[in-house]
Parts: structure tokens; sequence; C-alpha cells
């Protein structure tokens, strides 16, 4: 395994920017994971009750199944007024929607690297994620103010809320991950590596 390792290089996934556009006064917040048991929907759903006494608008997309947990059902129902997306949108729509929301959040249990908040990230959107994971890695220098510890999201969340991140840090959170991890930043680390693979 040592030898390996040392011959070994860890490459990340590379991300497709969306830009950012203007965020309206209601802050949105965005789950954007597949609807399944180990992106740990129910945590999520804890954390928006307990900040159900604040003002914010959901959106709750991406990929559902046969068996997608039956929270999403009633998150429709519960949240009915606050809801402005719901279920899986065309790329178009999506990109849109990442474009104006204000927090996504994670609560994965599983996460080989976290694209869907990278992207959301990328777009302005704040992350609220879990210290663990992909994510203390992902977000480097960064996870201080975007990653909460177990058991505190719903504090995290709150804070957020009321007292957001400005332009300037959104700005330079997103200049961050996209200089980590836009498709042109990763496609010319690949391009080295592979070459020098070829050549080696």
């Amino acid at each position: 395994v040592e030898e390996v390792l040392v011959r070994s290089h860890v490459m990340p996934v590379g991300v497709e920017p969306v830009a950012s556009a203007g965020r309206g006064d209601r802050p949105l917040i965005l789950w954007n994971h597949r609807w399944e048991y180990d992106k740990d929907p129910t945590t999520f759903f804890a954390a928006l009750a307990a900040v159900d006494d604040l003002d914010w608008g959901l959106a709750l997309v991406g990929e559902s199944f046969q068996q997608a947990p039956t929270e999403f059902e009633e998150a429709k129902e519960r949240y009915a007024g606050r809801l402005v997306a719901y279920g899986h949108l065309p790329r178009q729509e999506y990109e849109q929607l990442l474009a104006g929301a204000t927090i996504v959040v994670s609560t994965a249990r599983q996460e080989f690297f976290g694209v869907s908040v990278v992207e959301a990230a990328m777009a302005g959107a704040w992350p609220v994620v879990p210290n663990r994971l992909s994510y203390p890695s992902v977000f480097g220098e960064w996870a201080g103010r975007t990653n909460y510890a177990e058991g505190a999201l719903a504090d995290r969340l709150r804070r957020v809320l009321l007292d957001p991140p400005d332009d300037s840090e959104r700005e330079a959170l997103s200049d961050y991950l996209k200089a980590r991890y836009a498709w042109p930043v990763v496609a010319d680390a690949y391009d080295l590596r592979l070459e020098a693979l070829a050549s080696g």
C-alpha cells in the first residue's frame, strides 16, 4: 500500500460554474441532493422546523426514486407557502435556481465529494454542511465558517439566516472554490498528470 500511495495522486472532480444572480430579500434555503436516506433528510427537516419562526423560502430539488423518504411529501404540504421549487428540474431551471439561492444545506451521511453543494456555493449560495466526510477538505480554510458540528445544524442555520454573509464573502468563497474545482482548472491539472503518466 505504501508503494502505491507514493506513486498516487488524488484529483478532484470538476464542477461547471453557474453564474450568480441577484438574491431577493427573503432568504432561499436549497436542498439539492438525491432524495435518499443516506442524505439524511430527517435531520434537514428537523432543522427547518427549528427555524420555522424566521422568514425564508425553500427549494427541494433533486432526483427522487420510488422509495423516496416520506419526509419530502410531508414537507411539500407543510411548507407549501414557502416552496419555490420541488422535485427534479430541467438543467436550465436548476441553474436559475442555483443562481438565486441564499443557503445550500447538506446533512449527508454518505458523500464522496459534494458536487451539488460546491456547484451551489460557486453560484453564491452559502454552504451549511457537516464537519465530516469530504466537506472539511472541500472547503479548506473556509470550513470554520461553512461546516457545523454534529447536532449543531439548527443553530448554524439560524445564525446564517439572522446574520447572512455579505456579497463580498460569498464572492470570495465562490472564487476560492472555482480556483480549486472549476472544470477549466481541473482539466488542466488532469492533462498535466496524464501527460506525465504517458511519458513516464
